[in-house]
C-alpha cells in the first residue's frame, strides 16, 4: 500500500524488513516474493537495471519452488525487461510465466498469500508491460513493431478488470489496468476509445486511492493535450484534468497533516 501510494523510501523499508524476516525462517518462496516487488517497484519508478538486478535475484530464489511462486516472480522480472526495452527477454520469461500457470496440476500445496495469481491476473500484467514497450517502441520511430505492441496490450487487457462495477471489490486493479488500455489507446490513435475507458478509469478516483494510477493517468492527460482537434478529447480532458489535479490536492493535504 506505500508503493501504491508513491511513499516508496517507506515502501522499501517494508519490502527489506519483510524480506529479512523471511530469510530467517528460511522462506525461499516469500523471499522471492518480496524480491520480485522490490523489482517491480524500481521497474515502476523508470529503474530499469535495478529492476532486472531484483528480479533474476527472485528467479534464483524461486527456484525449486511450487508453479504459482515462480509464475509471480517471472511476470515481475518481465515487467523489469520491459521496462528496458529487452523485448526478447521480455516475450520468453512472460511466455513461461503463462506456461507454468496453465500447467498446473493443483497437486502442490501453494502459499496461501498466492492466491491472487490466476491466469489473467499474469495476462493483465504482461497486457501494460506490452504497452509500455509499444510506446517505447513508437517513440523511436519503428510504428509497426510498437503498434504490433500496443495492440496486443490492448487485446489481453480488455480481458482484465477495468470495467467492473463499482461495487466490485477489485476496484484498485481496475483502476490500474483502465489507466494503462486507456493509455494504449491514446497510442494506437483510437482516441474515442481512449476517452471512454479513461473516463471509466478515471471516475474511479473518487474511491479509490492510487497514485501509481493517478500517474498513470497523468501520462494519458499529457497526451490527449496535444489531440485536442479530437472531438472526444476535447468533451474528456478537462474532466480528467480537473480529476488529476483533486487528487494532487488531496495528496499534499495529506502530506502537510503528516508533517505537521
Amino acid at each position: 500500500m506505500a508503493f501504491d501510494s508513491a511513499d516508496h523510501g517507506l515502501a522499501q523499508r517494508y519490502f527489506v524488513t519483510a524480506l529479512r524476516a523471511a530469510h530467517q525462517v528460511n522462506d525461499r518462496a516469500l523471499c522471492a516474493h518480496i524480491l520480485a516487488d522490490m523489482s517491480f517497484q524500481a521497474a515502476s519508478r523508470s529503474h530499469p537495471a535495478d529492476a532486472i538486478a531484483l528480479g533474476e535475484a527472485a528467479r534464483r530464489a524461486s527456484e525449486g519452488g511450487t508453479a504459482s511462486v515462480r509464475a509471480s516472480v517471472l511476470s515481475r522480472l518481465s515487467y523489469g525487461y520491459a521496462a528496458a526495452g529487452r523485448s526478447t527477454d521480455f516475450e520468453r520469461t512472460s511466455a513461461l510465466a503463462r506456461e507454468l500457470i496453465e500447467d498446473r496440476t493443483g497437486s502442490e500445496e501453494e502459499p496461501r498469500w498466492m492466491y491472487f495469481l490466476t491466469p489473467n491476473h499474469l495476462e493483465c500484467q504482461a497486457g501494460y508491460s506490452l504497452i509500455s514497450l509499444g510506446r517505447a517502441e513508437l517513440e523511436r520511430g519503428d510504428r509497426a513493431r510498437g503498434r504490433r505492441f500496443v495492440r496486443q496490450g490492448q487485446d489481453l487487457l480488455e480481458t482484465g478488470a477495468y470495467a467492473v462495477e463499482k461495487g466490485d471489490p477489485s476496484q484498485r486493479r481496475a483502476l490500474f489496468e483502465g489507466a494503462w488500455l486507456a493509455l494504449g489507446y491514446s497510442a494506437s490513435g483510437d482516441l474515442e476509445r481512449s476517452c471512454e475507458v479513461g473516463e471509466t478509469a478515471a471516475a474511479r478516483l473518487s474511491t479509490v486511492r492510487s497514485p501509481r494510477s493517478t500517474a498513470v493517468l497523468n501520462q494519458l492527460a499529457t497526451e490527449l493535450r496535444r489531440k485536442q482537434r479530437n472531438a472526444y478529447v476535447r468533451d474528456f480532458l478537462p474532466d480528467l484534468e480537473e480529476r488529476i489535479s483533486e487528487q494532487s490536492s488531496l495528496r499534499s493535504a495529506r502530506t502537510a497533516t503528516v508533517g505537521s
